[in-house]
């Protein structure tokens, strides 16, 4: 029998021999398509390696960095480079019972670098210069330079052990010991009192309604449209629908190489047609937040409230007066040039809805356009080569400033970046350069926030909402714990007193 075989047959007996199997059955809409550490990128596999794996850092309940296998660490940040230097807890443990030392931190390292491996994180880690153990508990990593996603990218070291040429265990809470399409279940290894968490796969909301209705399901991470939630809340008695801001970001991206749209006045046009407000009411049914810029209010330190975005139908008429624009037969016209544009959107049907609901507003005002509607594959093809007028976005899993850089920075045009709309501001890119150089956080934050406050005043994209993590669970759930990423380090304190 191999060692994998070995390890999951000894849990299982311990559970069953010590006492009944405590379970929590939470539904998910998508299954995890690779838990293994090294090649985990779906945010659900990425999720559940966060209870079955050690990593030294993840973020906390305001997306502030904490220690998770550390007991704290300290900087030194030079304009060379980059030293941080962190001490253990002690008495961790990989899942065989051997101790977890800083030479295991150098190891795991070493494990997503190797070549040979070709992890899918590999480009993560490849400012390190190298890991230098002082004791046990003790050690340093270098960094070839400063960034700010230095530390913040440890999240995606798992710490590992291994046991032959093709097996790694992990010093996680949790291990798998089922994994379907459909199911995966994970075993406590180190606190027998904790639950068992059996994730269960549907992606049909309203299976999912029903699972919920009829009791199949204990907690559900997501996945039902608002108008479902709403019908839950006021038909069922035994749920309850905890809910916080989270970190994803909506949005409408234009292309900027278009005459009409490259203007910044006619992207400010759109921003003071669309009612924002009145579709977090009435369509989203209060289940995001108004967005006022990239970072939702979750993010402690980038988080700044620009313009509030209410509709202002007489300033957007004024402000097309003031360009030379005319109405003729119910469109705006200046000379050959008639506001009418393609919108390219997936053909996913909440997304639709929400763009016929904006086309709407915009056709009563006087601005033509278009719905083109795409199967995701064409769709986002087109958008990673810049083919579109206006799209409708989302920005998922994003941890800190340097997105900015990524969607905005001039230099992160296709295939460089995801600058999609060709957005190019010298002014802007300065402010992005300058907050890279300076050493201090404080000041560098400050920097960050009024690049921020420039991207949202140039209407570079027209920011919509943050979806807020809303989950479902029966109220005889307890311990559950909610974060803005969605993370499932939330999970780890569940109990099920529904018994």
């Amino acid at each position: 029998m191999g060692y994998k075989k070995r390890m999951i047959l000894m849990f299982l007996m311990l559970v069953f021999s010590q006492r009944l199997v405590a379970i929590v059955t939470l539904g998910i809409t998508s299954p995890p398509l690779n838990t293994n550490p090294f090649f985990a990128t779906d945010a659900n596999s990425q999720n559940i390696n966060r209870l079955t794996q050690l990593s030294l850092i993840d973020f906390d309940e305001r997306m502030n960095l904490v220690c998770m296998a550390c007991e704290s660490y300290t900087e030194k940040i030079g304009k060379d480079e980059h030293i941080v230097s962190f001490k253990l807890k002690k008495d961790q443990r990989f899942w065989d019972g051997s101790r977890v030392t800083s030479s295991d931190i150098k190891k795991s390292w070493e494990y997503f670098i190797d070549k040979k491996r070709k992890s899918s994180h590999v480009r993560a880690f490849q400012n390190i210069s190298e890991i230098k153990s002082k004791s046990d508990l003790e050690f340093r990593i270098v960094f070839k330079i400063f960034s700010v996603e230095n530390i913040s990218n440890l999240a995606l070291l798992k710490i590992q052990k291994k046991v032959d040429e093709n097996e790694f265990i992990g010093a996680g809470a949790y291990r798998i010991t089922s994994q379907k399409p459909l199911e995966t279940i994970l075993v406590p290894v180190f606190d027998k009192n904790k639950e068992t968490l059996v994730f269960k796969v549907v992606k049909d909301e309203t299976t999912l309604s029903l699972k919920l209705i009829n009791k199949e399901l204990d907690l559900l991470l997501g996945g039902i449209s608002p108008r479902k939630v709403n019908w839950l809340k006021n038909n069922t008695n035994f749920l309850e629908f905890p809910m916080i801001p989270g970190t994803n970001y909506k949005y409408i991206s234009f292309n900027h190489k278009n005459p009409l749209l490259g203007k910044r006045e006619i992207r400010e046009v759109f921003s003071l047609i669309i009612p924002r407000k009145d579709i977090l009411k009435y369509k989203l049914h209060g289940t995001s937040v108004l967005s006022h810029g990239l970072f939702s209010p979750s993010f402690s330190k980038f988080f700044v409230k620009s313009q509030n975005y209410e509709k202002n139908l007489v300033l957007a008429k004024e402000i097309l007066v003031k360009e030379g624009f005319k109405k003729v037969k119910g469109l705006w016209k200046k000379g050959e040039n008639t506001l009418s544009f393609d919108w390219k959107v997936s053909n996913n049907k909440a997304a639709i809805e929400i763009v016929k609901l904006i086309r709407d507003q915009l056709k009563d005002f006087g601005v033509e356009v278009n719905i083109t509607v795409q199967e995701w594959g064409t769709f986002m093809k087109n958008v990673k080569k810049g083919r579109f007028d206006i799209i409708m976005g989302q920005w998922i899993g994003f941890v800190g400033p340097d997105m900015m850089r990524f969607i905005w920075h001039s230099e992160s045009v296709p295939p460089n970046g995801a600058n999609r709309g060709y957005y190019l501001n010298p002014a802007f890119d300065a402010l992005l350069d300058k907050a890279r150089e300076e050493l201090n956080e404080v000041s560098r934050n400050a920097i960050y926030k009024e690049a921020q406050l420039m991207a949202e005043n140039d209407f570079v994209y027209l920011g919509l909402w943050h979806p807020n993590i809303s989950w479902i669970k029966k109220k005889c759930i307890t311990g559950l714990k909610l974060y803005p990423n969605g993370g499932f380090l939330g999970l780890k304190n569940l109990k099920n007193t529904c018994r």
